[in-house]
């Protein structure tokens, strides 16, 4: 295990925090948002939680993937993500994907350095 310094950036929102990674695992907190991201070889699953419910997405390059947001109060909403750009490197992740039912475009980067 090891922590981490991340650099992330949501459609041009940057922000910085630290973080934990364990093997193919990356735990942070940014605000009021948790995250875990697992990295597999062709594919990021992650999770984002907060007060107002879980997101959890899948990220594969080959397929449209079905993602399913927990909103409190209100139960789980199916999101068709598909991914147009997938780039996971040694300490960072490229992510450009598309929310089918909105036709939302979304680039989403994170960086880390191990201290």
């Amino acid at each position: 295990m090891s922590k981490i310094e991340i650099n992330i950036s949501h459609n041009k929102k940057l922000n910085k925090c630290v973080g934990i990674k364990r093997e193919n695992e990356i735990k942070f907190k940014s605000g009021t948002d948790s995250f875990v991201i697992n990295i597999n070889e062709n594919e990021i699953l992650l999770e984002k939680t907060n007060d107002n419910g879980i997101i959890s997405m899948q990220f594969n390059n080959t397929k449209i993937t079905n993602s399913i947001y927990n909103i409190k109060g209100l139960g789980e909403i199916n999101l068709n993500i598909k991914t147009n750009i997938l780039k996971i490197n040694n300490n960072s992740i490229y992510i450009e994907y598309e929310i089918m039912e909105s036709n939302e475009l979304h680039v989403y980067e994170l960086k880390y350095e191990v201290k």
